[in-house]
């Protein structure tokens, strides 16, 4: 699948195909993408794999319901999933999950509804995570956690020094 084909896509409106339509423009592309909160519908991370051969994936999910699908044969994450959230501190902590929306899970309790469930849940930071730093050269972060998105960047700050590309949602 080559980028052109996004076009013709569904995924367009998701953020990961703007932006591998962005580093299209620039022609550059990451030779490894560290993604805080996958969710259940990993779309962008198939066509970036297909799109960038050789691309390796981490990522990172605490929602239990989230990582089961991961992890089934017919939804498999194409990289390593670590099963925790992600913030500016090391514990752990309450994930309220959206009704009726299996990806709208946060550390932040939800202001604009009711919380269908709850469930207490690693957390860490990035710079804790992976203390040597990224793996590779090119490196594309992206952060896309409901609300936590300037406390995930506040826990790596080390690691997002040697970061090419952050995406934050």
């Amino acid at each position: 699948m080559g980028i052109e084909d996004l076009f013709r896509s569904k995924l367009l409106r998701r953020s990961g195909i703007s932006v591998a339509l962005i580093c299209e423009h620039i022609g550059w592309q990451p030779d490894v993408i560290y993604q805080i909160g996958i969710g259940a519908n990993h779309g962008e991370t198939d066509v970036m794999t297909k799109v960038w051969e050789g691309v390796k994936l981490y990522g990172c999910e605490p929602n239990p319901r989230v990582i089961k699908g991961l992890k089934h044969k017919d939804n498999l994450y194409p990289g390593v999933i670590y099963e925790t959230a992600v913030s500016d501190y090391v514990g752990r902590a309450t994930l309220y999950c959206k009704p009726r929306h299996l990806d709208g899970a946060s550390i932040l309790p939800h202001v604009t509804c009711d919380n269908e469930w709850q469930v207490e849940v690693p957390v860490t930071t990035i710079d804790t995570l992976w203390p040597e730093g990224p793996e590779g050269r090119e490196t594309l972060l992206w952060v896309d956690c409901e609300g936590s998105e300037l406390a995930v960047l506040h826990g790596g700050v080390q690691f997002i020094e040697s970061v090419k590309v952050v995406n934050v949602e």
